[in-house]
């Protein structure tokens, strides 16, 4: 297995929800108890019960940490890109927090505002029509030909 392939698994892991990983768990747990079975069995009969024993610890040990491990300012920025780039899909510059909350149930206001203030450089807080709060994506530079 290449390093970019287990880059890609726990990036995956720490990016999806709890019960995604634990129905993932219920169709790859057996599996991978099977393949530690055949390695004890080949070892010694008399390691098999703690063997397997190591070996589900040692999975829902990786599952943890993984899932731990992703850093406030990971979280930050992954959420930082999805709204700039919706924001820029959608051809704007400024957008609502009404219209940044449908995106995603975690975007609220209370959310749009942390980033804001960890991405001072990226993102302003902005008056649209209407008196709504929102934001302005800042720092677009303009392809030069």
């Amino acid at each position: 297995m290449k390093i970019n392939q287990l880059k890609s698994i726990h990036a995956w892991v720490r990016s999806t929800s709890t019960s995604e990983v634990l129905f993932v768990t219920a169709l790859i747990l057996p599996v991978y108890l099977l393949l530690y079975n055949a390695l004890i069995n080949q070892i010694s009969q008399d390691w098999k019960n703690w063997g397997l024993g190591l070996a589900i610890l040692l999975y829902f040990v990786g599952l943890i940490w993984m899932k731990l491990r992703q850093s406030k300012e990971e979280k930050d920025f992954t959420d930082f890109l999805i709204i700039k780039n919706h924001i820029l899909d959608k051809g704007y510059l400024f957008m609502s927090f009404e219209r940044i909350a449908e995106i995603d149930q975690r975007l609220d206001e209370k959310r749009i505002k942390q980033l804001v203030f960890a991405f001072p450089n990226e993102l302003r807080f902005a008056k649209l029509k209407e008196n709504k709060k929102g934001i302005k994506v800042l720092n677009l530079v303009e392809e030069q030909d």
